[in-house]
Protein backbone atom coordinates (compact mmCIF):
# COMPACT_ATOMS: atom_id res chain seq x y z
CA UNK A 1 0.00 0.00 0.00
CA UNK A 2 1.21 3.50 -0.79
CA UNK A 3 2.70 5.07 2.38
CA UNK A 4 0.73 8.32 1.92
CA UNK A 5 -2.52 6.45 1.61
CA UNK A 6 -1.64 4.34 4.62
CA UNK A 7 -0.86 7.44 6.70
CA UNK A 8 -4.09 9.10 5.56
CA UNK A 9 -6.10 6.01 6.48
CA UNK A 10 -4.32 5.80 9.84
CA UNK A 11 -5.26 9.38 10.74
CA UNK A 12 -8.79 8.93 9.36
CA UNK A 13 -9.27 5.67 11.26
CA UNK A 14 -7.93 7.23 14.44
CA UNK A 15 -10.18 10.25 14.03
CA UNK A 16 -13.31 8.18 13.36
CA UNK A 17 -12.65 5.86 16.29
CA UNK A 18 -11.93 8.84 18.58
CA UNK A 19 -15.13 10.60 17.56
CA UNK A 20 -17.19 7.44 18.09
CA UNK A 21 -15.83 7.06 21.63
CA UNK A 22 -16.39 10.76 22.35
CA UNK A 23 -19.97 10.59 21.11
CA UNK A 24 -20.64 7.46 23.17
CA UNK A 25 -19.34 9.19 26.30
CA UNK A 26 -21.45 12.27 25.59
CA UNK A 27 -24.56 10.15 25.02
CA UNK A 28 -24.44 8.69 28.54
CA UNK A 29 -26.95 10.72 30.58
CA UNK A 30 -24.94 12.21 33.44
CA UNK A 31 -26.60 15.60 33.90
CA UNK A 32 -29.78 17.45 33.09
CA UNK A 33 -31.25 16.89 29.66
CA UNK A 34 -31.35 19.88 27.34
CA UNK A 35 -34.90 20.90 26.37
CA UNK A 36 -35.55 20.94 22.62
CA UNK A 37 -36.35 24.66 22.61
CA UNK A 38 -32.93 25.47 24.06
CA UNK A 39 -31.06 23.99 21.11
CA UNK A 40 -32.95 26.27 18.71
CA UNK A 41 -32.27 29.57 20.51
CA UNK A 42 -28.61 30.72 20.75
CA UNK A 43 -29.28 32.87 23.84
CA UNK A 44 -31.00 30.03 25.71
CA UNK A 45 -28.28 27.62 24.59
CA UNK A 46 -25.57 29.88 25.98
CA UNK A 47 -27.42 30.26 29.31
CA UNK A 48 -27.97 26.50 29.51
CA UNK A 49 -24.34 25.61 28.72
CA UNK A 50 -22.90 28.14 31.17
CA UNK A 51 -25.21 26.94 33.96
CA UNK A 52 -24.04 23.32 33.80
CA UNK A 53 -22.11 21.90 36.77
CA UNK A 54 -18.34 21.50 36.48
CA UNK A 55 -18.45 17.69 36.74
CA UNK A 56 -20.30 17.52 33.41
CA UNK A 57 -17.41 19.27 31.69
CA UNK A 58 -15.03 16.88 33.43
CA UNK A 59 -17.03 13.96 32.06
CA UNK A 60 -16.83 15.43 28.56
CA UNK A 61 -13.07 16.02 28.89
CA UNK A 62 -12.67 12.41 30.06
CA UNK A 63 -14.56 11.27 26.96
CA UNK A 64 -12.26 13.35 24.77
CA UNK A 65 -9.19 11.87 26.47
CA UNK A 66 -10.42 8.28 26.11
CA UNK A 67 -11.37 8.96 22.49
CA UNK A 68 -7.93 10.38 21.72
CA UNK A 69 -6.30 7.40 23.46
CA UNK A 70 -8.26 4.91 21.36
CA UNK A 71 -7.66 7.03 18.26
CA UNK A 72 -3.92 6.94 18.94
CA UNK A 73 -4.03 3.16 19.19
CA UNK A 74 -5.95 2.80 15.95
CA UNK A 75 -3.67 5.27 14.13
CA UNK A 76 -0.64 3.31 15.31
CA UNK A 77 -2.04 -0.03 14.16
CA UNK A 78 -3.23 1.19 10.76
CA UNK A 79 -0.12 3.32 10.19
CA UNK A 80 2.18 0.45 11.16
CA UNK A 81 3.97 2.48 13.80
CA UNK A 82 4.52 5.78 11.97
CA UNK A 83 4.97 8.25 14.86
CA UNK A 84 4.00 11.24 12.73
CA UNK A 85 0.43 9.95 12.53
CA UNK A 86 -0.06 10.65 16.24
CA UNK A 87 0.92 14.29 15.73
CA UNK A 88 -1.39 14.51 12.72
CA UNK A 89 -4.25 12.87 14.62
CA UNK A 90 -3.75 15.19 17.59
CA UNK A 91 -3.76 18.22 15.29
CA UNK A 92 -7.01 17.10 13.64
CA UNK A 93 -8.70 16.39 17.00
CA UNK A 94 -7.50 19.69 18.44
CA UNK A 95 -8.81 21.55 15.39
CA UNK A 96 -12.18 19.86 15.78
CA UNK A 97 -12.13 20.72 19.49
CA UNK A 98 -11.47 24.38 18.69
CA UNK A 99 -14.32 24.41 16.17
CA UNK A 100 -16.60 22.85 18.78
CA UNK A 101 -15.62 25.51 21.31
CA UNK A 102 -16.32 28.27 18.79
CA UNK A 103 -19.70 26.89 17.68
CA UNK A 104 -21.17 25.87 21.05
CA UNK A 105 -20.93 28.37 23.92
CA UNK A 106 -18.95 26.95 26.82
CA UNK A 107 -17.18 28.37 29.87
CA UNK A 108 -13.85 30.06 29.12
CA UNK A 109 -11.97 27.64 31.39
CA UNK A 110 -13.09 24.65 29.30
CA UNK A 111 -10.61 25.72 26.61
CA UNK A 112 -8.08 23.92 28.80
CA UNK A 113 -9.46 20.57 27.65
CA UNK A 114 -7.59 21.04 24.38
CA UNK A 115 -4.38 19.89 26.07
CA UNK A 116 -5.66 16.31 26.48
CA UNK A 117 -5.49 15.31 22.82
CA UNK A 118 -1.76 14.90 22.28
CA UNK A 119 -0.85 13.20 25.58
CA UNK A 120 -3.81 10.82 25.32
CA UNK A 121 -3.07 9.92 21.68
CA UNK A 122 0.61 9.44 22.58
CA UNK A 123 -0.27 7.12 25.47
CA UNK A 124 -2.58 5.18 23.14
CA UNK A 125 0.25 4.83 20.66
CA UNK A 126 2.60 3.59 23.38
CA UNK A 127 0.05 1.03 24.57
CA UNK A 128 -0.49 -0.14 21.00
CA UNK A 129 3.29 -0.55 20.58
CA UNK A 130 3.49 -2.54 23.79
CA UNK A 131 0.59 -4.79 22.84
CA UNK A 132 1.93 -5.26 19.31
CA UNK A 133 5.31 -6.37 20.69
CA UNK A 134 3.73 -8.73 23.23
CA UNK A 135 1.65 -10.31 20.45
CA UNK A 136 4.79 -10.95 18.39
CA UNK A 137 6.72 -12.42 21.31
CA UNK A 138 3.82 -14.69 22.27
CA UNK A 139 3.59 -16.18 18.76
Amino acid sequence: MNIRLQNFLAVLGGMVSAIIIMMLMESIPVGPEMPAAVSQDPVLLKEFMLSQPVYLYGWIALGYAIGALVGGMVAHWIGKGNNKNIVRLSAVLMTLGILNMLMIPQPWWFWGHLVVYFPAAFIGQQWAKKWSRSDKTAA
